[in-house]
Formats: structure tokens, sequence, C-alpha cells
């Protein structure tokens, strides 16, 4: 780790910072602006729109956890904590991101190939994109804990 650490300076550290936290910003400004001209265009009634309005959701989430890394501009040992828990924002969003990619694209597939339209699961692509890190996670968990148990650390 202190390797990693030591591949950038403290300058190229806060121009990288700099950078994506810019983006993020943008992207979460764009989305906003997407989201809202959703509503004020009442498309939201459509489910196909409604679908790319998940999709822009989750990209509003993800730009806005980008835009946190500013906060760690002038990190120090105190900030830890905090920048642990922005990583885990980036990656949880980032998976759900994926997740809901994933059900958009088989809700395409059965839309295109299989001529069937599945309005009924739109909840189930929410909860699936939402809830299917904690059951990862877990399992997870579980697995590491027993081998731990079987090499006997734990």
């Amino acid at each position: 780790i202190s390797e990693c650490n030591n591949t950038f300076t403290k300058d190229q550290k806060k121009h990288i910072l700099i950078v994506w936290s810019g983006t993020g910003m943008l992207s979460f400004t764009m989305c906003l602006i997407a989201v809202s001209l959703v509503f004020c265009m009442r498309l939201y009634k459509n489910f196909t729109y409604r679908l790319a309005m998940y999709q822009i959701l989750s990209s509003l989430c993800l730009s806005a956890a980008e835009a946190l890394f500013l906060t760690l501009l002038n990190y120090n040992d105190d900030m830890y904590y905090a920048c642990k828990t922005i990583a885990f924002l980036m990656e949880y969003f980032q998976l759900i991101k994926l997740l809901f990619t994933v059900c958009l694209i088989f809700h395409l597939f059965c839309l295109a190939v299989c001529l069937k339209h599945f309005k009924e699961l739109e909840i189930g692509y929410v909860l699936f994109s939402i809830l299917f890190l904690y059951f990862i996670h877990g399992l997870l968990l579980f697995v590491i804990h027993l081998v731990l148990l079987e090499l006997g650390v734990g």
C-alpha cells in the first residue's frame, strides 16, 4: 500500500482529484437537468422513459460520489474513514449502474427477440439493482469467514 501512495506526488494527486471531482460535478449537473426535464415534460408516465430515467438516476448517484472526491483534496490521516466511505459509495453506485444496465439489456432483449413486454418487472429491476449488492456482500463475508476458520485464523 505504501508503494501505491508514493506513486504520485502530492500536487499530482491534487490535480487528479480536482479533475475527477470536476467531471463528477459536471455529470451530476447534466443528470439533474435530464431528470428535471423528464419530470417537466411528464415523460415518466411512459415505461421506456422511466427505464431511461432510472439509468440517469444511477448516473446521478455515481456522479455525486465522484464529486465527493473534492473533500479529499487536503487529505490527512484523520480523513481515513471519509476516504473509505467515498470509495465504498463509488463501488456501490458503480455496481448499481452495472446491474441496472444488465436489467435494461434483459428487458430490451425480451422486447426485441421474444416480443414480450414485461411492464410488471419494473419494480423488480430497481430492487434487483439496489439489493443485489447486499446479497453479494453477505455471501462474500460468509465465504471469507469460512476460509479464515479453515485456516485457523478466525
